[in-house]
């Protein structure tokens, strides 16, 4: 019932120019069964359109309905205005058996991660093409609905106010099932393009997904039965709205909210020089029910002590060296932190030039790991919005982007010579300035291993090791992984709308 998995998580990783639909197969003309234009705006400011088609085709003498919801956004983040496109549907036959899902979502200027899944009894096998190349089979149950058999659902129900009920779908960027559950509210009038007219309300809740919480969703349906008005409010995004509407309005320019302050974390204090301090404690409340599992205490940098329900205090401390750290030492890690996958490719032969280029004869694994990150940080150019998720061959080309793209082909080009690298995804602390209070935003960067322990690079600050500004949720190593899964974790935080405040600090020696 376009969710949207909380709008592509905040548009994370759905950058891409504007492209053809995705092909069907090769069959006759189809027939046009459904197609709904809705106009897109996040807290009352027009941001773009959804369109929603059914086509109907003879394949072999059967009929085939493909749905398909087309996503299109212009929406601006710390000033940058980026297009957002993305396309998701199904296939499915007249009773609504799902026979095959497809998905195109971008990952940058040149990169798009186009998916195509057939379902053979109950397993739904996924295949990535193009670059971006992975394969999944998904457990699916025998009453799995797709795109057009959700958007019809409510009209077979026919539901009485108060009823409620449930079903499950395929949910294309976290490549999963999910289960929906449902309740109409009844009959009331809402406001719409001037008018109140008397609307069934439908109130969808999506269940959690690794103790992730998805946006719920509420629908309002006309005497057909057809989807007049949507809502989801979505912390970090705000109250996205899509309308029934024409074409030629859903057309009509404009430019939406800028996203990049809503997903910050506002703070009252200002800590100068926090990069250099030795340790941070931050106090977090959040709306979470485990609210200490929801950041990283894995590597020795964090501790968390439970102040009260709902808030913890998050003690951060620097280790810049495997000196630091002499009482956590790691386990040493698998073979994914060595091997190339689609996001992390340290087999492109652009990126293994640059580490070459970087570390010239140097041996020592951490040294090596520095002269990386320093060359990244020398050689990157900064482009806010402009790539999302770009995997690091295309960013080796490039040389630019933001910090998903320094923090790939950092860990890349580690590999590349031989030094474990992850990701990790959390928040930065970014200090006061312009006339913009200081917060912490969301934030990409690298760790390697080394002596035992994971120490954290950044390459958009080139300092050879990072401090308490850091707070990381997570981290990955991108092996066999959608773009979308990874981020459940800072999705989980996002969604917990926390309040941050520093309660105290620890200058360096």
């Amino acid at each position: 019932m376009n969710r949207w998995i909380g709008l592509v998580f905040a548009l994370a990783g759905s950058l891409v120019s504007a492209q053809e639909p995705i092909a069907p197969p090769r069959t006759p003309a189809p027939r046009v069964v459904e197609e709904d234009w809705q106009a897109a705006s996040i807290d009352g400011q027009r941001s773009g359109y959804v369109l929603f088609t059914v086509h109907e085709y003879d394949i072999n003498g059967q009929k085939i309905y493909r749905g398909t919801r087309r996503l299109v956004l212009n929406l601006r983040r710390f000033g940058d205005i980026a297009k957002v496109e993305a396309e998701t549907g199904t296939d499915e036959t007249a009773d609504g058996t799902v026979t095959a899902v497809f998905m195109r979502q971008g990952l940058g200027k040149n990169t798009d991660l186009i998916v195509r899944g057939t379902v053979v009894g109950n397993k739904l096998n996924v295949t990535a093409e193009g670059k971006m190349r992975f394969s999944k089979v998904v457990d699916v149950p025998p009453k799995m609905v797709g795109a057009v058999g959700e958007y019809g659902y409510v009209g077979k129900l026919k539901p009485a106010p108060g009823a409620e009920f449930e079903y499950v779908m395929y949910e294309p960027f976290l490549s999963t099932t999910v289960k929906v559950r449902a309740k109409a509210e009844g009959i009331e009038q809402v406001p719409i393009a001037g008018q109140k007219p008397y609307l069934l309300k439908v109130v969808t809740q999506p269940l959690k997904l690794d103790e992730a919480e998805l946006p719920a969703s509420t629908f309002w349906y006309d005497n057909n039965y057809k989807i007049v008005k949507t809502e989801t409010v979505m912390p970090g995004v705000g109250r996205l709205i899509l309308e029934r509407t024409t074409k030629e309005d859903a057309l009509r320019p404009c430019v939406g909210p800028d996203l990049g302050w809503r997903q910050s974390i506002k703070l009252k204090q200002r800590l100068q020089y926090i990069h250099d301090a030795e340790s941070v404690t931050y106090r977090i409340k959040v709306r979470d029910q485990k609210p200490e599992t929801i950041l990283s205490t894995t590597d020795g940098r964090q501790s968390i002590k439970a102040v009260s329900p709902g808030t913890i205090d998050l003690t951060v401390t620097a280790i810049r060296n495997p000196s630091d750290n002499p009482g956590n030492v790691a386990a040493a890690p698998g073979d994914e932190y060595l091997t190339s996958n689609n996001f992390i490719t340290s087999d492109d032969s652009r990126v293994r030039q640059h580490a070459a280029a970087a570390i010239g004869q140097e041996t020592d694994p951490l040294k090596k790991a520095r002269l990386i990150e320093r060359w990244v940080h020398t050689n990157m150019r900064v482009m806010n919005f402009t790539e999302a998720m770009a995997p690091a061959a295309e960013v080796a080309k490039t040389l630019s982007g933001d910090c998903t793209e320094y923090s790939m082909l950092t860990a890349a080009m580690c590999r590349a010579v031989g030094v474990p690298a992850r990701t990790a995804l959390g928040m930065v602390y970014v200090d006061a300035r312009d006339g913009r209070q200081a917060m912490l935003a969301m934030h990409m960067w690298t760790e390697v291993y080394v002596g035992g322990h994971w120490l954290g690079l950044d390459a958009t600050l080139g300092r050879g090791s990072i401090g308490p500004a850091h707070i990381k949720v997570s981290d990955q190593s991108w092996m066999n992984q959608p773009a979308m899964t990874p981020l459940l974790p800072l999705m989980r935080l996002i969604m917990s709308e926390p309040e941050v405040e520093i309660v105290k600090e620890q200058r360096g020696k």
